[in-house]
């Protein structure tokens, strides 16, 4: 872990000490993750649909950063939700959980926008959640991770 990454996330853990806000910090953490550890170059501010761009397999790619806290994984479990609307899309998407109990992230997805969630026409829209039908891996997989941060939060683990 290089030394950028571990500032942000001792930021995400000293944060959360000072109670429950809704901030953006874990949206900083992780686009500062997917620039440093995935080589993202980050769009300018206020850039519809991306975050920034890569290379992928010798192509450059969009690419759309999206982290959840372990927090809001404990609370919400698999149902954990987010959308991502149709215009100015990404060609990929690259999801993390990110610890605010320890200085660590871990991968959820990283692949193509299209290959994940459902999409929802009325809305012109794809709704993506961490498991179940429309989920970012399977429901076995989903449950496993939020029954470890449940424990984790109890102290058993």
């Amino acid at each position: 872990m290089n030394e950028r990454v571990a500032k942000v996330l001792k930021i995400v853990q000293l944060a959360v000490e000072l109670g429950e806000y809704d901030s953006n910090v874990i949206g900083m953490a992780a686009e500062i993750i997917a620039e440093e550890d995935f080589g993202m170059t980050k769009a300018s501010r206020g850039a519809e649909g991306a975050d920034g761009r890569w290379v992928k397999e010798n192509t450059e790619r969009t690419v759309q950063v999206k982290a959840w806290s372990e927090e809001r994984v404990k609370d919400y479990g698999i149902s954990t939700d987010f959308r991502i609307y149709d215009k100015n899309a990404a060609d990929d998407l690259l999801v993390l959980l990110v610890y605010s109990s320890k200085p660590q992230y871990r991968v959820l997805y990283n692949g193509p926008v299209n290959k994940v969630g459902r999409r929802e026409e009325k809305w012109a829209r794809r709704r993506i959640q961490f498991g179940g039908k429309i989920g970012l891996m399977p429901n076995d997989a989903a449950k496993a991770i939020v029954a470890e941060l449940r424990l984790s939060a109890e102290g058993l683990n």
